[in-house]
Parts: C-alpha cells; sequence; structure tokens
C-alpha cells in the first residue's frame, strides 16, 4: 500500500502542476496588453511563420520566373506570359506588367547544343530609348552569341 500510496501523492503534485502551468497560459491570453510581447520574450527559432499575420513573412523564391524563347513563347513559367513579353530588334527580350517593381533579375542562357557555345546574356531594368523596348518596359534582357553577334537566344530569368 506504501506504493499505492506514493503514486497517489505523485498523481496530485502533477495535477496540480498542469493546473497551475494552465493558468499561466489563460493568465497570458486575458490578461496580458496587446503587443507587449517583443523580441526580448521571444526565444529564437519559437515562431514559425503559421504563428504571424499573413504578409509579416514574405514568401521564399522568386516573384516570377520563365524560360523566354526566341519565338516570343513563355514556357516554366510563374508570374511571366506571353502577353508581358516583346521581342525588340534582333536580340530583346522586353517584359512590363509585373505588377510589382523588379528589384533583382538572374538572366541564364540556355546552353546551345547545335554549336556546344553557351550564350551570353545582359540586363537593365526599366525603359531606355536606345534599346527598342517601349516606355512601360520594366525588365530588359539582350542576348549575344559568344563571338558577341546579337542574336535572339532562349535563356531563364528569375525576377525578385
Amino acid at each position: 500500500m506504501a506504493l499505492l500510496g506514493g503514486s497517489r501523492s505523485a498523481h496530485i503534485t502533477a495535477t496540480l502542476a498542469l493546473v497551475i502551468s494552465l493558468g499561466g497560459v489563460g493568465y497570458a491570453a486575458t490578461q496580458l496588453p496587446k503587443n507587449s510581447v517583443g523580441s526580448k520574450q521571444v526565444k529564437n527559432g519559437s515562431l514559425k511563420a503559421k504563428d504571424l499575420k499573413p504578409g509579416v513573412v514574405p514568401e521564399a523564391g522568386a516573384r516570377a520566373y520563365a524560360q523566354l524563347n526566341p519565338d516570343g513563347t513563355v514556357t516554366n513559367a510563374k508570374g511571366i506570359t506571353a502577353a508581358m513579353l516583346t521581342l525588340g530588334g534582333s536580340s530583346l527580350y522586353c517584359i512590363d506588367g509585373l505588377g510589382f517593381t523588379p528589384k533583382a533579375v538572374q538572366a541564364t542562357p540556355v546552353f546551345d547544343e547545335s554549336n556546344g557555345k553557351v550564350p551570353q546574356v545582359g540586363v537593365r531594368f526599366g525603359p531606355n530609348a536606345n534599346t527598342g523596348c517601349d516606355e512601360t518596359t520594366q525588365v530588359i534582357v539582350i542576348t549575344h552569341t559568344d563571338t558577341g553577334a546579337n542574336v535572339r537566344q532562349p535563356l531563364m530569368i528569375q525576377i525578385d
């Protein structure tokens, strides 16, 4: 019976501890003033995006990306459509209508298997009278061959 009595005592102690700890949570939920918990009270790694209201933590990944093809088609895309793409001159891709202001652009040429060479790519932001893209253009990409000849080449683009 001593063992059973000790077990009952432990059970009562555990129940009491549980009630006290839940009471603390109840107090925090009902008594703490709004916005009273800040950086000093939060342990690193304890908050997740789901704990915060939408828009506080930005989504990972590019805001827009696509493969741009010399014929003006857009494939493997998110946030970029063929309607947003204008072809200029012999080697320009002009992109507008993104719905956000681009802050970073990465353009990577698609390897040209026909000659085993990697085309070259250059990127500009915004319209430029000397490019042939119109005034609404947000991103300009120019492509050329490894010898510098202006020829439209397929490329992958990522825009943030």
